[in-house]
């Protein structure tokens, strides 16, 4: 079975989006995790065969590195019928993908021809075609030794689905597509039901595809509540471009909605994407063929990050105040004030278990103005048990330059699961511009 993606197991939810119908970049995460105040667990991206079936390597290493992971839907188009594929006319362009995709050896999710249950896309409302040619695009990737592809099965809301199942042994989740398009309907109206008769498969289950066809904020805010309040979701993707409606989040009236409504659940959003080798450990109560059943009736064990702990497993989103700004960026992240009196930024680590590792290093450059009468850099480390205002580890900074310096800190022991990292400029009047990165538990 190989690596498969598994729900977080503390019951948080992994937050997705789609960015652009074209190639993603790191700066347009960054821009999304920036705008909604979380970090991007899932990125989308829709892949037609006509294009080739190219893995995209550089997309899915964007994701992977960030503690995310790529969420690829396959489709076969209007180039290549149900029939086309299952006589072996796209077994090139198969190869090609799984290829890419072994190589490529992390985790990945990975759809064929979602929405099937529809009637507007060419492969649409097709039963019993449609089992067959799934069935045969995930044996024929599967037998170039791609066992690194999370399998979802994505149909859409209002229509019916189980004709369409293609089998426990070919499906690791179930994804729902459904859309708000006249802001007329509660998102219990347009998911709850068919949520219902998803759990009759015993799989993880994600909203695949949503988003609010209006304007309207209030919506948003809704959105946000109704998915931190089903416990049975376990991640969810915003489809964040304008299409055939307004759908992005790109009002001010919106952006503020989304912010406000992930921060007040902002502890269902910590977690990065959790994998496990299926082949080397096994999943107490699971099916044949199933990866995750139902809350109900599995435990998943704990997964245990071996050697040094990069702050990209644990991290859980970032926070500043007092007029200091912290962007996340490619390889770490800027800190920013302007004649400030104490500003001050931090990184979340959600309470993470550091497994006795007794170093933090990071790399930090930059300058620091002060513009009164005082002004230092200094970083504190706080664990699980400490308040917001104290920390078991506080430190300055000293000799900070234009070239990255290497900050090795001693934990003294003294920290089993770090809640967050917090740098501040302690002054009456100062300025700073300060890049952090390669920050690492060891």
């Amino acid at each position: 079975m190989g690596l498969k993606i598994i729900p977080d197991n503390n019951g948080g939810i992994y937050t997705g989006a789609l960015l652009t119908e074209k190639t993603i970049s790191r700066s347009e995460v960054e821009d999304f995790e920036n705008k909604t105040g979380e970090k991007l667990d899932i990125a989308l991206k829709f892949m037609d065969f006509k294009w080739g079936l190219d893995f995209p390597l550089s997309e899915a290493k964007i994701m992977t590195d960030r503690g995310g992971a790529l969420f690829i839907k396959l489709e076969s188009g209007s180039d290549y019928s149900l029939d086309d594929i299952l006589a072996g006319k796209a077994d090139k362009l198969l190869e090609n993908f799984a290829k890419g995709a072994k190589d490529f050896g992390k985790e990945v999710f990975v759809s064929f021809d979602h929405e099937m249950n529809a009637y507007w896309y060419p492969w649409g409302q097709k039963p019993e075609k449609f089992i067959e040619a799934y069935r045969y695009v995930h044996d024929k990737i599967g037998s170039y030794g791609a066992d690194n592809i999370t399998w979802v099965w994505n149909p859409y809301v209002d229509f019916p689905m189980e004709p369409y199942y293609p089998g426990d042994e070919y499906v690791d989740w179930v994804a729902l597509n459904g859309y708000n398009w006249e802001g007329g309907k509660s998102w219990e109206d347009i998911f709850g039901s068919d949520l219902t008769v998803l759990e009759k498969y015993r799989k993880s289950i994600m909203i695949g595809e949503t988003a609010s066809g209006t304007d309207d904020p209030s919506l948003i805010t809704q959105l946000v509540d109704y998915v931190a309040g089903d416990k049975r979701i376990k991640a969810y993707v915003y489809f964040d471009i304008n299409k055939e409606k307004p759908w992005a989040i790109d009002k001010p009236g919106e952006i503020e909605a989304y912010y406000e409504a992930m921060k007040k659940h902002h502890s269902l959003f910590l977690r990065s994407i959790q994998a496990i080798n299926c082949d080397d450990k096994k999943i107490s109560g699971k099916k044949s063929g199933s990866v995750q059943p139902s809350a109900e009736s599995a435990i998943l064990p704990s997964v245990e990050i071996s050697g040094d702990l990069p702050i990209s497993r644990i991290y859980g989103g970032k926070f500043d105040f007092n007029s200091g700004n912290l962007v996340r960026t490619a390889d770490g992240f800027k800190f920013n004030a302007d004649h400030a009196k104490d500003a001050g930024c931090g990184i979340l680590c959600d309470n993470a278990d550091i497994n006795r590792r007794n170093t933090l290093e990071f790399k930090i450059k930059g300058e620091m103005t002060r513009h009164a009468d005082y002004a230092k850099l200094v970083f504190y480390v706080y664990s699980d048990e400490d308040s917001d205002n104290k920390a078991t580890i506080i430190s300055d900074i000293e000799g900070l330059s234009t070239e990255f310096t290497t900050i090795r800190v001693d934990l003294e022991g003294k920290i089993n699961k770090v809640k967050k990292i917090q740098f501040m400029l302690i002054s009456d009047n100062g300025s700073c511009e300060v890049e952090i990165k390669d920050i690492i538990f060891k």
